[in-house]
């Protein structure tokens, strides 16, 4: 026979619950979205032992409902080289991809911005 102290231990609600209903998406496939509705509820709650009181928070999300929207899948689609690809290729309007300047590389969205072309909005 183990004999051991008994400890009392008892769970106090420290603040209100609070309850949000919020969706979560993620890509299922090509075309495809798995939507997710759920509820998500947060409360704190004081653990009362002897000569202690910790407050500790929880959090828990709880699924609603889940929902697979399917969108149309292309007959077809352009590689990389502009040929199209699919099931109805041959169907697909050509397209002319645009050739690359002399310098060898398309301009970069980072370029900065010449100093004597800033010099010239500034309104003096």
């Amino acid at each position: 026979m183990v004999l051991r102290p008994s400890v009392s231990v008892k769970f106090h609600p420290a603040t209100a619950v609070k309850v949000d209903v919020g969706t979560r998406q993620q890509n299922a496939g090509i075309n495809m979205l798995l939507v997710e509705v759920y509820v998500r509820i947060r409360t704190e709650i004081a653990v009362v032992i002897p000569f202690d009181q910790a407050p500790e928070s929880i959090q828990t999300d709880i699924p609603l409902s889940y929902a697979l929207i399917v969108g149309d899948v292309p007959a077809y689609y352009y590689d990389s080289s502009g040929n199209p690809v699919g099931s109805d290729a041959a169907r697909a309007p050509a397209i002319t991809l645009p050739s690359k300047p002399e310098g060898g590389s398309f301009p970069s969205a980072e370029t900065p911005t010449p100093k004597s072309a800033e010099a010239g909005t500034s309104g003096h």
